[in-house]
């Protein structure tokens, strides 16, 4: 990552993950240095399949504006038997650049 974006120092995502009785709140600390430029969020749900947030294409277009916030949606592409996983994120991310 630091080669793609060489002026980012650090960088840290809050992800809420919404499901119908409840929200799961994490923060994953990008490690800058060593981080692939890939953002790939699993679903939570155990029995969804081909499901997860695929959210690089908005974070890296938050990183080449420098923007030192940035806030987004995703909804899951998999299912949960034959229906559609119903769950979604909330994701905020926040990083700071050398000057």
């Amino acid at each position: 990552m630091i080669d793609v974006l060489p002026g980012l120092r650090s960088a840290k995502l809050a992800v809420t993950e919404l499901v119908a009785n409840g929200a799961t709140k994490y923060i994953k600390h990008i490690v800058v240095a060593r981080s692939p430029v890939l953002f790939i969020i699993p679903c939570g749900d155990p029995v969804c399949q081909d499901g997860g947030h695929d959210i690089t294409a908005e974070l890296m277009s938050a990183f080449r504006k420098r923007l030192t916030t940035a806030s987004g949606e995703s909804a899951c592409t998999g299912t949960t038997g034959t229906a559609e996983c119903r769950r979604s994120i909330q994701y905020t991310l926040t990083a700071e650049y050398a000057a």
